[in-house]
């Protein structure tokens, strides 16, 4: 593809962007949970004969990550305004099409509206985002193409400015142009403590060996994150450019993507976002035109946690067991094969296209001098938004926590930051900044950005337990400090969680924690114990109820009771014929009583019974 190609798919993106009424529904995994699909075809039928016309235009697009609204639809109007509709069903979806066919949209059931257009090409453009109630609050830099774009569409991409970065660079020989402004930028990696990705792409630059690689680190282990799955669904080709950025950046001729294998559709689309890539002539041995050899692989990794470690990553790709490995050498020195190798994630590469296209100070424009740019934090737990927000480095936990997810502080416990090695950040501390220092200060990890909120109902010896039992089962094995403390550490949480534990398990679990800190091999051996220590350090008098016999959140069952609230209960025994203990008691008419010896503790009696009239209390 030579520089004439490039503009004419420019063009014709433009041209689709540009149709209006466009019509979009999000189609990523969480919107195809919620019915999406179904929507979509909906839509397709009832607007079957306008699209055939020219009249509308209907785009199926990645997520937007407000997760929490999916179904997610958006009208583009000709008058300049977008319509945002949220959980459209199945049955709404021919409603909407037919009033935007007659031009009289019922704007009063939308969530938000905002001005369009698709003569801008800078993708961070707050048109392409700033919805009431989706992304305000954030600093849509990074996820500007997600829930905006056809995730397969190159026509689109390259209609907002996609592939000018990497046509530029292959064309003017700029390699040591990309590593200069990335080091201007000062731009660290997204996937764990934040190490200058400059620094570690000019280790491999300067490299004696003619042979390199550069690795996309797409295997997202941690429970309930999935930002990195976001973007491969949503912005393929963004994350693609980025990394065919850092092979021309350090001399390297083959990209890898490893993604995990239960990531389905984010493999499928990035599979067929590299088979047009390679059909357009951006990939091949003829890149762009330029002379310079570049080709991509997708490779589906069986999902191991551990896989998430560089040297763990490597060792399965070659077909060795997954297990880390001792640095230094470190990968960008020797990595694949014995060669130097890149490895960075998904959101680290995506932001290299926007740094050389838009410039240093575009960039820095977001975040703090030491962290410029952005982060995207995926909110889970006791939100009324979940989802995969961006915010600039820097802003406070609380903002992300509340504003963007819809909660009172009050309503909050604790988050846990970072992933299952992160520790849990208390309600007093909500106000910590989110950026490497200030959260390292807390004695945790950025990690991959995950936010795990938890409500004031919930138990944090429960979830300690949970994080503890995760990482016993994902440890390789390879080092007794982490797959033995681990294991123990599991083992004495669920006597605490059973009621059986002994007032010197507090003292034992934090002597584990520290010496799997001292003595794991890697990186996520030594932080396993992470959210173990802050849990006791924070919320002692929790485990300390535990070890006295009650769960003060009333979730541990074993440390539980049911009871009948009387005043609630109407007699009608809808409890009764669900308990497997006939542990309900009394007579037909009568508030009746639930008795502890009998009770399974089972819940059933709870879900049986319509008048809310069975509670669950501390023992």
């Amino acid at each position: 593809m030579n520089s004439e190609a490039l503009e004419s798919l420019r063009r014709c993106g433009k041209a689709q962007l540009g149709t209006y009424p466009r019509i979009t529904v999000g189609l990523g995994t969480c919107g195809n949970a919620a019915g999406a699909q179904k929507v979509y075809d909906a839509f397709q039928e009832t607007l079957a004969g306008a699209i055939a016309e020219g009249r509308v235009r209907l785009d199926g697009v990645g997520c937007r990550g407000a997760c929490w609204a999916e179904p997610l639809v958006e009208v583009q109007m000709g008058d300049g305004r977008s319509y945002v509709f949220a959980n459209v069903t199945e049955g709404r979806a021919p409603i909407i099409a037919k009033q935007v066919l007659a031009g009289k949209l019922n704007a009063r059931r939308c969530i938000g509206y905002y001005q369009c257009g698709a003569d801008s090409e800078d993708v961070s453009s707050p048109l392409l985002a700033q919805v009431e109630d989706l992304a305000s609050g954030q600093s849509r830099y990074l996820m500007g193409p997600c829930g905006y774009l056809d995730p397969l569409s190159l026509e689109q991409y390259a209609a907002i400015g996609g592939l000018r970065a990497l046509q530029a660079t292959l064309s003017k020989g700029g390699a040591e142009e990309v590593l200069l402004k990335l080091g201007e930028a000062g731009l660290r990696g997204r996937g764990g403590a934040g190490f200058p990705t400059a620094q570690k792409w000019r280790a491999a630059a300067d490299s004696d060996d003619p042979v390199r690689y550069v690795i996309v680190n797409g295997d997202e282990g941690d429970p309930g994150a999935y930002m990195d799955r976001t973007l491969m669904e949503s912005a393929p080709y963004q994350v693609l450019e980025g990394a065919l950025l850092a092979a021309v950046g350090i001399g390297a001729h083959e990209v890898i993507v490893f993604v995990r294998s239960e990531y389905k559709q984010a493999c499928t689309t990035l599979e067929r976002a590299v088979q047009v890539l390679r059909e357009n002539g951006v990939i091949g041995p003829n890149a762009l035109g330029s002379g310079y050899g570049l080709d991509v692989f997708v490779e589906k990794s069986a999902g191991s946690f551990v896989c998430g470690e560089e040297t763990a990553l490597i060792a399965a790709f070659e077909g060795r067991i997954p297990r880390p490995s001792k640095k230094p050498p470190y990968p960008a020195e020797r990595g694949l094969f014995g060669h130097p190798t890149v490895i960075d994630n998904v959101e680290t590469l995506a932001n290299a296209p926007l740094i050389v296209a838009g410039g240093v100070g575009s960039f820095r424009s977001h975040g703090t001098v030491l962290c410029p740019g952005t982060k995207t934090i995926c909110l889970t737990g006791a939100v009324n938004r979940t989802g995969v927000v961006e915010v600039d480095m820097g802003t406070p936990l609380s903002h992300v926590v509340c504003e963007l997810g819809g909660v009172d502080e009050a309503s909050v416990k604790a988050v846990q930051l970072g992933g299952p090695s992160g520790a849990f950040i208390a309600q007093g501390e909500l106000g910590m900044p989110l950026d490497f220092e200030s959260i390292a200060q807390e004695g945790t990890i950025m990690g991959s950005g995950g936010a795990l909120v938890i409500g004031q109902g919930d138990c944090v010896v429960d979830l300690t337990r949970y994080l503890m039992e995760f990482c016993a089962e994902e440890s390789c094995g390879r080092c007794k400090p982490c797959a033995g403390g681990t294991r123990e550490c599991a083992r004495i949480l669920e006597r605490l969680c059973d009621g059986q534990g002994h007032p010197e398990d507090l003292d034992g679990l934090e002597d584990l924690g520290n010496a799997m800190m001292r003595g794991s091999l890697c990186g996520l051996g030594k932080s396993a114990s992470g959210p173990l220590l802050s849990a006791i350090a924070q919320f002692r008098p929790e485990f300390e109820a535990h070890i006295e016999g009650t769960c003060p959140s009333a979730v541990c069952r074993s440390l539980v009771q049911l009871v009948i609230v009387p005043e609630k209960c109407q007699g009608e025994r809808c409890c009764l014929g669900t308990c497997p203990g006939n542990a309900v008691k009394g007579k037909f008419g009568k508030p009746g009583t639930i008795d502890p010896r009998l009770c399974e503790k089972c819940f059933t009696c709870i879900d049986a019974c319509p008048y809310d009239a069975i509670k669950v209390l501390p023992s």
